[in-house]
């Protein structure tokens, strides 16, 4: 009788084992997963992956133009938003364009633009449930760090495509897949009023024309030519910086006085005036005057 009863306890508790075991099965089996496409240079759109997988290339240099992110929600009350910085567009919700939802392209078709920069972001009741991670795959940088729950991943200001991209869903406070540092890089206020005012700008009135060729020599200063057409051809170039910009967008070049250069223009100046007009690509005020991109 006593050895009938130990083996009954014994068969309860294997059964009791085997029940657990199912349960943490099935709850591994329910929790939602992301799946993702890409629309590669040269390759057009890949097949789904899932979960971690990449999608894009790597060590190719072809640029991501668009994505599209789905969820398999396993009953829960969730969603899914996505934005991406576009070439020549910038982020879509700064745009008509706006945020992307569930399986909709992100980025664009046919124009040649790349990806830059990407947004993620889990929507719904069930949200604050888990956690969403991205890493991008950047020119010039490789593999960047994780980004999670609507964070930018990926860089802006700098020309850079994206070429890869990993994402992964997973438990609240669950430690992230690898490093999150370094996972969104721009450069300062400064670097990119530079980047804009890199290149060669005119100012043409009835008495003739004023050209400002400027040369970016590192994240805060520059090269200028300047070249006067009014009742000749005199020029003169010098070395500046710039310390700042102003809220109104205005800024000022301090000109390196031992850097200058005169081909019969005396300098009767030590700073210049601009305004960065940072919405407007090809345009920049000097001086009160408007130039244009030649």
């Amino acid at each position: 009788m006593k050895k009938s009863i130990q083996k009954l306890m014994i068969y309860l508790l294997a059964l009791l084992m085997c029940g657990l075991v199912f349960s943490i099965t099935a709850m591994a089996e329910v929790l939602p997963s992301v799946t993702y496409c890409t629309h590669v240079q040269n390759e057009g759109w890949q097949n789904y992956v899932s979960n971690g997988a990449m999608s894009g290339t790597e060590g190719k240099s072809y640029r991501l133009e668009g994505i599209k992110i789905k969820l398999v929600s396993q009953g829960y009350d969730l969603g899914l938003a996505y934005q991406t910085h576009i070439q020549n567009i910038g982020w879509e919700a700064d745009t008509g364009r706006g945020w992307k939802t569930s399986d909709t392209v992100s980025g664009t078709e046919g124009l040649s633009y790349r990806l830059e920069a990407i947004q993620i972001k889990l929507t719904g009741a069930d949200a604050d449930q888990f956690e969403l991670y991205y890493q991008v795959h950047a020119q010039n940088i490789g593999w960047m760090g994780w980004a999670k729950n609507g964070e930018s991943a990926g860089t802006a200001g700098y020309g850079y495509r994206l070429e890869g991209i990993r994402i992964k869903i997973v438990p609240k406070g669950s430690a992230a897949p690898g490093s999150t540092s370094n996972a969104f890089v721009q450069p300062s206020a400064v670097e990119q009023l530079l980047n804009k005012m890199n290149g060669n700008w005119i100012y043409q009135n009835s008495y003739g024309k004023n050209i400002f060729r400027i040369t970016k020599t590192s994240p805060t200063t520059g090269h200028l030519v300047y070249e006067q057409y009014v009742g000749g051809g005199d020029t003169m170039e010098f070395d500046f910086w710039i310390n700042g910009i102003n809220p109104d967008g205005t800024t000022t070049l301090y000109m390196d006085m031992d850097s200058v250069i005169d081909y019969g223009i005396t300098p009767n100046f030590s700073t210049i005036p601009a305004n960065t007009l940072m919405d407007q690509p090809n345009s920049i005020i000097f001086f009160k005057a408007m130039f244009t991109r030649l």
